[in-house]
């Protein structure tokens, strides 16, 4: 509880100075959460502990998945969210089934837990002792896992990735050292700027979506002869519209009379480096 009060802290701390805290996997395209990398959209709010989260209460989720369970929009969060027809509300999966029955839980060594009606595959520690690499019960998907908290996780991987239930290099930017302040996709510590503080002069802005120094985030960073910004950098052009008559082409974010020699007049028939020449 400590280790998580003091990050939580520490995430307040850095977004009142400015500094964004980015969680999630820059991959993830998905609808759900995930952790590691840059918050996408799917992912709106970055919590300390349990990284990029699509909610925090229920008000933030969808009439079809109306219940917010550790960071994520699910169909229930127990028996009483489902109807007469599927009463149970399976733990590994928040979702209501058909109440289950001695020989209907197959999947993963699950057993069925007659007073409820779900699938489980576990109720305490005790019935995890056989699982290798996964001796403590999560209670709140009944599933085997490798670790409930940072205490259960060694020097190597000291994170808990309490939604996996593994351990983990980090969760969010705030587990890493100033040495590798980027918490990936893959959830381990790497090189990278978390603000402009730590770009050099000739790439002066932080583009905190990769943790990587550019030379621009908006056009308002480029001077006037590159006035347009792409993808870090200040451009001349992005398109033809943005070219002038006598340089009509954009190519490679300049604005060039040719691309091919079929862009050239009869007068000077051949393209060389964006430019039409004699022949």
């Amino acid at each position: 509880m400590q280790t998580r009060t003091k990050r939580a802290l520490a995430s307040v701390g850095l977004m009142a100075a400015g500094v964004a805290i980015f969680c999630c996997n820059g991959g993830d395209t998905g609808p759900g959460p995930a952790v590691g990398g840059a918050c996408r959209p799917g992912c709106q709010t970055c919590d300390p502990a349990l990284g990029c989260v699509e909610c925090s209460t229920d008000s933030a989720c969808p009439t079809a998945r109306p219940r917010c369970v550790r960071g994520s929009c699910e169909i229930c969060a127990s028996n009483a969210d489902c109807g007469t027809a599927s009463p149970a509300c399976f733990p590994a999966d928040h979702s209501c089934h058909t109440a289950c029955t001695q020989t209907s839980c197959q999947r993963n060594a699950q057993t069925c837990d007659s007073a409820t009606g779900q699938c489980i595959g576990c109720t305490d520690n005790a019935s995890c002792a056989a699982t290798p690499g996964q001796p403590l019960c999560d209670t709140t998907t009944a599933q085997c896992v490798a670790c409930l908290t940072n205490a259960d996780c060694g020097t190597a991987t000291p994170v808990c990735d309490i939604r996996q239930g593994r351990c983990a290099g980090c969760i969010t930017n705030i587990d890493c050292p100033t040495s590798a302040p980027i918490c990936g996709a893959d959830l381990r510590c790497r090189a990278g700027c978390t603000s402009d503080a730590g770009c050099p002069a000739d790439t002066p802005r932080c583009d905190t979506t990769s943790g990587r120094c550019v030379h621009c985030l908006a056009a308002s960073d480029c001077p006037t002869a590159t006035p347009l910004c792409q993808n870090g950098d200040c451009v001349e052009c992005v398109d033809n519209q943005a070219c002038p008559p006598e340089r009509a082409l954009c190519r490679q974010g300049l604005c060039v009379q040719c691309t091919r020699d079929r862009d050239c007049p009869q007068a000077a028939p051949t393209c060389t480096n964006g430019v039409c020449v004699a022949g």
